[in-house]
C-alpha cells in the first residue's frame, strides 16, 4: 500500500487541504530570516481533515545550528507536536551540505524538536556528495525526487540508493492536480500508521531500532527485524504489565482509603 501526500508553501497560498489527505508537509522557515506566512493556516487545515502534520525548513549553506534555533523559535509551542523535514537544495549562492543538515538536526533535537526526514535529491547530492547515513541513524529518512513517473517497484528511479541510504519517501511529481492547484506530491510505501510512525516517531523504538526493523526499503525486513520486533513486543508487554500493576495498586489503595474512612467515622461517632 502506498500513501501519497503534498508538500506546500506560500506558492500555494489559498489552497484548501482536501478531506482524506493523509499528511501535509508545509514550509515553515528558511535560513535565519524567512518565515512562511501560510504555515500555520496549512497546519490548522491539516488538523481539521485529520492529516498527519509536518513542517519543513529550507536549509541554506552554513550555520545549520543557528538555522535550527531560528526555526525552533518560529515553531514555538508546536515544536513538540509538529515534526520537521529539512529541505536541502541550492538557491542563489547557497549550497547546503550533509554536514549542515546534521548540524541543524542535532541542534533542533536539543531544542526539543524532531527532524524526521531530509529532502536531499539525487541530482543535488551528485554535485556535492556527502554521507547521508549519520542523518538516517539519527532518525531522519531520505526523501528523493525524480519526476520520471512513479512506480512501487524498488527498481524505480526514486528508490535507488545514494549517499549510503535508500530513499524512504519519493517526491515523484511537482505538478499533481490537488485542490485546484498543481502541487508537489510524495509517495511512501506503507500503511497510514507506518507513515504516522515515520513522521511522529515511536516512543518505544529508537531511531536505530526503527531502521533495523524497517530496513532500507521500508518493508519491515531489515537485517535485525526479527530481534528488533521481539524486543519491541517485549517492551510493550512490560509496559502493559506495569500499567496493570499500577491499576491494581490503585484499586487496593482506594479500598484501603474506604476502610480508613469507615474507621474514622466510627471513631468520630
Amino acid at each position: 500500500m502506498t500513501q501519497s501526500f503534498p508538500d506546500v508553501s506560500s506558492y500555494q497560498r489559498g489552497l484548501r487541504i482536501q478531506p482524506g489527505t493523509v499528511a501535509v508537509v508545509a514550509k515553515a522557515t528558511q535560513g535565519t530570516d524567512y518565515e512562511d506566512a501560510t504555515f500555520h493556516d496549512f497546519m490548522d487545515q491539516a488538523s481539521t481533515v485529520g492529516a498527519i502534520r509536518s513542517g519543513y525548513h529550507f536549509l541554506e549553506g552554513g550555520n545549520g545550528a543557528a538555522q535550527a534555533d531560528y526555526c525552533a523559535e518560529f515553531m514555538g509551542d508546536l515544536i513538540g507536536s509538529v515534526p520537521m523535514m529539512i529541505d536541502c537544495e541550492p538557491t542563489g549562492n547557497s549550497r547546503p551540505t550533509a554536514a549542515d543538515c546534521l548540524a541543524f538536526l542535532e541542534r533542533y533535537a536539543a531544542r526539543g524538536g524532531r527532524v524526521w526526514a531530509v529532502y536531499f535529491p539525487h541530482w543535488y547530492w551528485s554535485q556535492v556528495g556527502g554521507d547521508l547515513r549519520p542523518l538516517r541513524d539519527r532518525g531522519a529518512c531520505l526523501v528523493s525526487s525524480s519526476y520520471t513517473g512513479y512506480t512501487d517497484n524498488p527498481s524505480g528511479m526514486g528508490w535507488q540508493p545514494y549517499g549510503g541510504v535508500t530513499p524512504t519517501v519519493w517526491q515523484y511529481t511537482r505538478s499533481e492536480s490537488y485542490g485546484g492547484q498543481l502541487v508537489d506530491f510524495n509517495a511512501f510505501r506503507g500503511s497510514t500508521s507506518d507513515l504516522k510512525e515515520l513522521i511522529e516517531g515511536d516512543e518505544n523504538m529508537t531511531p536505530h531500532d526503527f531502521w533495523a526493523f524497517r530496513g532500507n526499503n521500508g518493508d519491515g525486513n531489515g537485517p535485525d527485524a526479527p530481534d528488533v520486533h521481539q524486543s519491541l513486543l517485549t517492551t510493550r508487554d512490560n509496559t502493559n504489565d506495569l500499567k496493570g500493576e499500577v491499576a491494581q495498586l490503585k484499586t487496593e489503595l482506594d479500598g484501603l482509603n474506604q476502610v480508613i474512612g469507615r474507621i474514622a467515622a466510627k471513631v468520630g461517632a
